[in-house]
């Protein structure tokens, strides 16, 4: 009986310390993977795309960006807005039209002006908040380009990824106000390796910043 319970104890002893390892390894295997030039293969299916969608400015770049691409490869498309931020969402009907988008709202992970350690909790909050809409529609893309209410839905598609409950593609296109420096929400996202691309707008940015792309 004392052998059954050593070995019982050391296979569950071995069972929690691989537990850590495969969690470094996963990480440094997804992490050596961000910045990499996406695949030339060519899809067959449209990508089911979740956009997030910052208020002001971020919203008209991403309502251009989006008039520049081939939307019948991004199908379905869903949004996601801050709560409140009505003139997000009637800049996103007015580009669907005359489709009805579904668009989401999720509490900010950050209000301007906001401390740095408030918002840590505010963050794990909105992240909690955001788990059914990742978890439940598993994007094949999720398309951003700031503020803070995408961090959220980054980090909740990036576990899906870690997981390997989704093959899917985090995409943030950093503001072309930004010039010399990253965005917080872009610096979060490299640091962490949490995007598979960061795409910036300024060739500066991408030759301080190795992981980034410069799209012009």
């Amino acid at each position: 009986v004392s052998t059954k319970k050593k070995m019982d104890t050391f296979l569950f002893s071995f069972g929690v310390l691989l537990v850590p390892v495969f969690a470094v390894i996963r990480f440094f295997y997804l992490a050596t993977h961000c910045g990499e030039l996406p695949s030339t293969r060519k899809r067959i299916n449209p990508c089911k795309t979740l956009i997030v969608v910052g208020a002001g400015g971020h919203a008209m770049e991403m309502m251009k960006l989006l008039s520049g691409v081939n939307l019948e490869h991004y199908k379905p498309r869903e949004y996601v807005v801050a709560l409140n931020d009505q003139m997000s969402r009637k800049k996103i009907e007015e580009f669907e039209k005359p489709e009805n988008p579904k668009i989401w709202a999720i509490m900010r992970a950050r209000q301007v002006g906001q401390s740095y350690f408030s918002s840590v909790f505010t963050t794990l909050s909105a992240i909690l908040h955001s788990v059914p809409l990742v978890f439940l529609n598993r994007p094949d893309v999720v398309l951003c380009n700031g503020p803070g209410t995408c961090i959220p839905i980054c980090f909740l598609a990036y576990l899906l990824k870690f997981f390997g409950l989704k093959s899917l593609k985090i995409i943030y296109v950093e503001s072309i106000c930004r010039v010399e420096f990253l965005s917080l929400s872009a610096i979060l996202l490299y640091r962490l390796c949490l995007a598979d691309q960061i795409l910036v707008q300024w060739p500066q940015l991408a030759e301080k910043y190795s992981r980034t792309r410069y799209i012009g």
